[in-house]
């Protein structure tokens, strides 16, 4: 699809996404040599960061180098936990989390802390449903960790926790802790109960307390009757910058956009302005003005990689709610990452 873009003609000039980080590895290598722009609403990887993109991947989501820092802080400082085991998905988002997570944890822990890395194969829903996870199961509990953190998606993590119940015995009971892959009702309705029973996880979130990103919810309300889905701010952030990106350049030119960007958002506090002040930012536009854009995802500065330079996270908790089990949250983490 990347590729059909790139042939369709001069008049794309640029794409907003792809959703998953492995995609976008792929989406940079057909992008880059037309100086194609593509930003991503929810491409987490970090391995997206050190990319050779000559300037034409961006995010206006946190990378996972965020989540797995709030991850390991949370597992040490909160829960009390000194070491850990990772279960994650062998894809570029599951790994990049995982190595996160890790390097957090035994700075904080101490080397060797986290007992065990253990990856399973991305698979389809069939393969999950055929994929015995004994062996992997044997391998993360042998040391028995004091923390498990799930790196999964919501069927396969689901399908783990059943599994990994048959190895939680003689009093061995650790904390799991899971994140955005398996935050959603498909992972807390089919887990296993007693294994997933206060289970704890991070995820990316919409700065909820925000002026702006209450606007753009608002707006989205009004306009499809329902909440925002995930990561539609951000969404909606990319397509914005490339508007105006296009309105200051005077022209849709491909090699401008980026060139563009950053100035846009990292421009001095003064100016500062937000999506509800459309109109007064294109006036500042067009009289030379410097704009410093504060989207419906917050404050969308970015580093010389294309990445924003902080995050937001909410700390989830699966409980028993009133219409059944549920995931609520129970706290919120905004970092940056040193």
């Amino acid at each position: 699809k990347a590729a059909k873009l790139v042939v369709a003609g001069k008049e794309i000039v640029a794409g907003v996404g792809p959703a998953a980080s492995g995609e976008a590895l792929k989406v940079i290598d057909v992008f880059k040599p037309e100086k194609l722009v593509a930003i991503s609403p929810s491409a987490t990887s970090p391995a997206l960061t050190g990319a050779a993109d000559d300037n034409t991947f961006w995010r206006t989501i946190p990378s996972d180098k965020y989540q797995g820092v709030v991850a390991g802080e949370y597992g040490f400082d909160t829960l009390k936990k000194k070491s850990a085991g990772v279960l994650y998905i062998d894809n570029t988002y599951g790994k990049g989390l995982a190595d996160a997570f890790k390097e957090k944890f035994e700075k904080l822990a101490g080397a060797g802390t986290v007992k065990a890395m253990v990856a399973y194969p991305d698979m389809t829903d069939a393969e999950v449903d055929a994929y015995d996870f004994t062996p992997k199961a044997t391998e993360l509990f042998k040391d028995k960790p004091e923390l498990i953190f799930l790196i999964t998606y919501f069927k396969d993590g689901a399908k783990f926790t059943i599994k990994a119940k048959d190895f939680l015995t003689g009093g061995y009971a650790p904390a799991f802790l899971g994140c955005d892959g398996n935050y959603g009702s498909d992972f807390y309705k089919n887990c296993d109960q007693a294994v997933c029973k206060d289970m704890i996880g991070t995820a990316p979130s919409a700065p909820e307390g925000d002026a702006n990103f209450k606007a753009f919810r608002d707006a989205y309300k009004t306009q499809f009757g329902g909440n925002p889905e995930p990561y539609a701010e951000s969404a909606y952030d990319a397509a914005m910058l490339i508007g105006l990106a296009i309105y200051k350049a005077g022209k849709a030119d491909r090699a401008l956009i980026a060139g563009l960007l950053r100035d846009l958002s990292n421009a001095p506090p003064a100016t500062a302005s937000t999506p509800a002040q459309l109109t007064q930012i294109l006036a500042d536009l067009k009289a030379g003005k410097d704009v410093n854009f504060d989207g419906a995802s917050g404050a969308v500065d970015w580093d010389a990689n294309g990445d924003v330079t902080k995050g937001i996270y909410l700390i989830w908790q699966i409980s028993q709610g009133a219409s059944g089990v549920e995931a609520k949250t129970i706290g919120t983490k905004e970092v940056k990452v040193e």
